[in-house]
């Protein structure tokens, strides 16, 4: 009886790159199942990690107890990445947006809690005419998603409010120059529409189907919202209405998912900027590439990169030295927690800049999703 009910050692491959070996301490079957239904925070995260890297990616792990088959009614998996085109709301153009079309099911809400940190040669509008900087801002941001159907296709809208956090130092025109600014940020909204592979469907018609490409279309609008004041030359929101029309395809090869986005960033001017001067900017173009990797359901790691250009500036008809010409470089990491709820982890950095981009940038996203009829 004893050896029934003996500890079972059983080894796994974690999904790094650096394979390290773990060993999981597993018990029986009774015991197993009393834990899946337990209510303690810190046995359900437990739970979750065994979901998570069970049945992993090479040979015969957790997954073969019936443990699973419990847990799988605590860790059910999730949809796949349709929350990312709400992550999407609050982009720029150098930020990195890996699967930001994907299909979901007509009805799907998703609420966003997120915590993005920038530090570097970053200033919230590149084009300033400040030099050296080094400055570190933390950004916080509450969203919502929501998707439906539109002429037998998928479409959705999304909307985001940031609240921006951040100092640092640099030279205003030639003087050292302290800085520090707290408030919110502009309001972003996003409209999407999906062309190819995404038809509006319900969530049981969803699970039968399977698109190996999509072509989707958007609309960002940034409003005016966020806090300004003429009198500095440094603020959070921008003061004018800005729009960013993108095109993007994707294809799905069994367990890698290819994607190409085109974007651009359109302005109106600014007319009350820095003591009364008007302000205008040219369009910014931008492409994307990702290539990502999915391990089971919900669970993908995405490399990003990105290029733009344009951008230049002009202050009562005097044209700016600011030609935008960067590039750069990140990764993406999704996690899924439960049913309803899922983690995104990001990290990029400049690889080739001309004008503002030499900075690195770290966030993490928690999402909540739920359905409603339509």
């Amino acid at each position: 009886m004893r050896s029934a009910q003996r500890v079972r050692l059983e080894r796994f491959t974690f999904f790094t790159r650096f394979n390290a070996t773990i060993w999981i301490e597993s018990c029986c079957d009774a015991k197993l199942a009393k834990l899946a239904t337990s209510t303690s925070v810190a046995k359900r995260l437990w739970l979750w990690f065994l979901r998570l890297t069970s049945g992993g990616f090479a040979g015969k792990g957790p997954g073969d107890c019936k443990f699973l088959k419990a847990v799988e009614k605590l860790v059910p998996v999730p949809w796949s990445a349709a929350v990312l085109l709400l992550l999407c709301v609050v982009a720029r153009a150098q930020d990195l947006e890996p699967r930001s079309f994907s299909p979901a099911p007509m009805g799907t809400n998703i609420a966003v809690v997120s915590y993005g940190r920038t530090s570097g040669d970053v200033l919230l509008d590149p084009t300033l005419p400040v030099t050296d900087v080094s400055a570190s801002f933390s950004t916080a941001a509450l969203g919502y998603y929501h998707s439906f159907g539109l002429l037998g296709r998928q479409s959705s809208v999304a909307g985001g409010m940031p609240y921006v956090l951040g100092s640092g130092q640099a030279l205003l025109n030639g003087v050292p120059t302290h800085f520090y600014r707290s408030g919110l940020g502009d309001l972003k909204l996003r409209w999407s529409y999906f062309l190819v592979g995404s038809p509006a469907v319900t969530r049981e018609e969803f699970k039968k189907h399977k698109a190996r490409t999509v072509v989707g279309i958007d609309l960002g609008v940034s409003v005016p919202v966020g806090q300004y004041d003429p009198n500095l030359l440094l603020n959070i929101g921008a003061n004018r209405w800005a729009f960013r029309p993108e095109i993007g395809v994707s294809r799905s090869l069994h367990s890698w998912l290819l994607e190409m986005d085109l974007a651009g960033g359109f302005f109106l001017q600014n007319s009350d900027f820095f003591h009364g001067k008007v302000r205008e900017q040219a369009p910014i173009g931008a492409v994307q590439g990702h290539v990502s990797y999915t391990f089971r359901p919900g669970l993908w790691l995405a490399l990003d990169g990105t290029y733009y250009t344009g951008g230049r500036t002009h202050v009562n008809g005097v044209r700016g030295n600011d030609l935008q010409q960067n590039s750069r470089v990140g990764a993406t990491l999704a996690l899924p927690m439960t049913r309803s709820q899922s983690l995104k982890l990001s990290y990029s950095k400049g690889a080739v800049t001309r004008v503002g981009g030499n900075f690195t940038s770290i966030g993490v996203t928690y999402q909540l999703r739920w359905f409603t009829r339509r």
